[in-house]
């Protein structure tokens, strides 16, 4: 079976003889050990986190291994029926198998739970090359056995799966879900205050990058050799977790291109040189220790998300902040200047601006706008409707008025 354990950081200590020994230190993190041995990939990955995050996350990890150990499938082999069904199971089933009347989970327990799967997934996807991932196997006769294995089903996919489980769920009603009011656009204001409230220069950096209508993980991975100052441009070499066949290119302005120049010289030039053999080619990198340890890779979604989220607390925004806001604010945006006729783009332009496949991709934002301007028409209309009404009941009493001047003047004569 897996287990969740604690683990301790061990010193390097050299005698007087020389000889090398290593010595525990109170610097703990989250193991996971199958028959208590230590799991390698999912391991590293618990230990970038702290440690509450890496015990919440660790639990997932060892639920759903455990479940597919029943099923003698390693988690490299995982498919997308086994994430489905262990889904279904947490949500639907108690521990003994047996049906529920109710779901067992709340919507948001099962989001954590894609959180974490997801996050793992992506970790091994952006750690090793092609989804090829180094594991180990303990044999008695060989010890330790080096594998290359290639990952079955994808992050993303993994993702994909879990959001029709529990679509379903909550159209049935089993699963209730929460309604957010999800802020599709910001103000100006907005923008300014949840600057000021995003704390480090990275992170400022990459929320101005998605203001220019790039997805999340189409700004991680730009790479340095992509960033180009003098033309003010970036290449995200992915979107939606795969490879691009044809690299757009983004122009982003000077504000940006300040922020992410303060960046490069504050934060991952410093965590470059502490960072010595270790090289990563992506422009927004890890730049914290962990016990010490300063894992020089490429910065993740979960991490920018928590830190976006923080600062919109921080700045009071009661709607809900995504990561997505500042790609659909950008869409948006263009599409009040193209209805207004500030600006002039066709479909072709609008789609090649933010890399979509076909323009069916910016229906909710057409959809966002139409309404923006129907409701601008209907409060056009009651606000002429009002003055009309106002400009008539005005006349009537004007009237009445003149009717009233006119019989005191008749009985005056009289």
């Amino acid at each position: 079976m897996f287990k969740l354990v604690d683990a301790c950081v061990s010193k390097k200590v050299v005698g007087k003889n020389k000889k090398v020994s290593f010595v525990p230190t109170n610097n703990i993190y989250k193991c996971i050990c199958e028959d208590e041995i230590p799991i390698y990939p999912p391991s590293k990955w618990l230990k970038s986190k702290p440690i509450t995050t890496a015990k919440t996350y660790g639990t997932t990890l060892v639920r759903f291994f455990n479940f597919l150990k029943k099923r003698r499938k390693s988690y490299w082999k995982a498919s997308r029926k086994d994430f489905r069904d262990f889904f279904i199971l947490i949500t639907e089933y108690d521990e003994d198998g047996d049906s529920l009347e109710e779901v067992s989970i709340q919507y948001q327990t099962a989001e954590n739970y894609k959180t974490a799967l997801v996050g793992f997934y992506r970790f091994l996807n952006q750690y090793y090359d092609n989804d090829i991932v180094k594991v180990y196997e303990y044999a008695e006769k060989m010890g330790w056995i080096g594998m290359d294995v290639k990952i079955k089903t994808r992050w993303n996919d993994i993702e994909v799966v879990v959001d029709e489980v529990l679509k379903e769920l909550a159209h049935s009603g089993k699963m209730k879900v929460g309604n957010k009011e999800y802020l599709l656009e910001y103000t100006e204001d907005e923008i300014a205050v949840l600057y000021l409230n995003i704390y480090g220069s990275r992170n400022r950096a990459i929320f101005l990058c998605t203001l220019h209508g790039m997805r999340i993980d189409e700004v991680l991975s730009i790479k340095i050799k992509d960033y180009d100052t003098k033309k003010g441009s970036v290449k995200p070499s992915r979107s939606k977790g795969r490879k691009q066949e044809q690299i757009r290119e983004v122009m982003i302005d000077s504000e940006t291109l300040n922020q992410i120049e303060v960046y490069l010289q504050d934060e991952r030039k410093p965590a470059e040189k502490k960072a010595k053999s270790q090289k990563c080619e992506y422009m927004f990198v890890n730049t914290r220790e962990v016990y010490d340890v300063l894992n020089f890779t490429q910065y993740t979604y979960g991490s920018f998300r928590s830190s976006l989220l923080l600062a919109a607390v921080r700045a009071e925004i009661m709607k809900d902040v995504r990561t997505h806001t500042g790609r659909s604010h950008r869409a948006t945006t263009l599409l009040k200047m193209m209805t207004s006729g500030e600006i002039k783009l066709s479909d072709e332009q609008f789609r090649l601006i933010f890399g979509w496949k076909s323009m069916d991709s910016a229906t909710p934002y057409v959809e966002h706008e139409n309404k923006r301007v129907a409701d601008e028409i209907v409060i056009g209309v009651h606000e002429e409707r009002a003055k009309k009404v106002k400009e008539f009941k005005a006349l009537e009493l004007l009237n009445e008025l003149k009717k009233k001047e006119q019989l005191d003047a008749t009985q005056t004569t009289i």
